[in-house]
């Protein structure tokens, strides 16, 4: 039921050294029902969990649950993502991948690829990586992003599909 919801409430909460009677007195809810969660009893109403998210200094949608991860599930998710116009599927050198369209879903890409970089180099423990997944802000990639955008060096011959495609996709 709220499995996921409720693993990532712990774990937050857990990381932040708070209690869950502490937890319960900054979000107003009962201490039973930040149990019943983190148990996977139930799954916080919409209202519940914005204010859960932020006495946990996270996103409403770091809590929200994704219980179906089958391959199917994720090709159409994917699908309609490609329907209305977030990512695109591509080709370079026979080789598939998936690429940003819409400029803030870029510039986000962009920023999760360079943290997954500097935690493969050691330069990032995975504590600071999971916190950072887990305290993730859109609005702010925008700002944090200094190429230009994840696409604006983009070699669209190679990927065989010209610039004038790119242009046309984006009117």
């Amino acid at each position: 039921m709220g499995a996921i919801c409720g693993t990532k409430i712990r774990k937050r909460r857990q990381s932040l050294g708070l209690t869950q009677a502490e937890l319960a007195e900054k979000t107003g809810l009962s201490e039973t029902a930040i149990r019943s969660y983190e148990l996977g009893n139930r799954n916080p109403k919409d209202g519940h969990r914005e204010v859960i998210a932020k006495a946990l200094e996270v996103s409403p949608d770091y809590l929200r649950e994704h219980e179906d991860y089958s391959e199917s599930a994720v090709m159409h998710f994917l699908m309609e993502m490609e329907g209305v116009g977030y990512i695109r599927p591509i080709l370079i050198d026979g080789v598939a991948y998936i690429m940003p369209i819409q400029a803030n879903l870029e510039d986000s890409v962009q920023e999760w690829a360079e943290q997954e970089f500097e935690l493969s180099v050691g330069n990032l423990s995975e504590e600071d990586y999971l916190r950072w997944k887990a305290e993730y802000d859109p609005a702010g990639a925008q700002k944090r992003i200094k190429s230009g955008g994840a696409n604006s060096h983009f070699d669209w011959k190679k990927a065989k599909m010209g610039e004038e495609w790119f242009e046309e996709e984006l009117r």
